[in-house]
């Protein structure tokens, strides 16, 4: 109604692309770029953030090992393949599927599991 302020306009986190709203003169495309580049990066760490406590939480030990380890030594591991690379990069950020296929549900399809 007349009595609302309207200060600012930010766009919906859950956005895949930044579209050109005309809200005021103020508000630019730059302008959403950099609320949603900056909503994006405190996200991704949060997510860091998080896994990181599941692995403390889960096996310390592990969690210990894998916070000596820089990002930049995965990559300057000799004879490392992209392959290997990419698992360790995922381990890191405890980012394996845990999606059983066979089945269709959650959960390891190896049987010894």
């Amino acid at each position: 109604g007349p009595d609302v302020d309207i200060l600012s306009v930010l766009p919906d986190p859950a956005l895949s692309r930044v579209v050109m709203l005309w809200t005021s003169v103020n508000c630019t495309r730059d302008t959403f770029k950099r609320v949603v580049l900056a909503t994006s990066r405190r996200h991704g760490a949060q997510d860091i953030d998080g896994r990181k406590s599941d692995w403390k939480a889960d096996h310390p030990a592990i969690c210990a090992a894998l916070t000596k380890v820089d990002w930049l030594d995965l990559r300057r591991i000799t004879g490392a393949t992209v392959w290997s690379v990419q698992v360790l990069y995922r381990l890191k950020l405890r980012a394996f599927s845990y999606w059983d296929e066979v089945h269709g549900r959650p959960g390891c399809p190896l049987p010894v599991c």
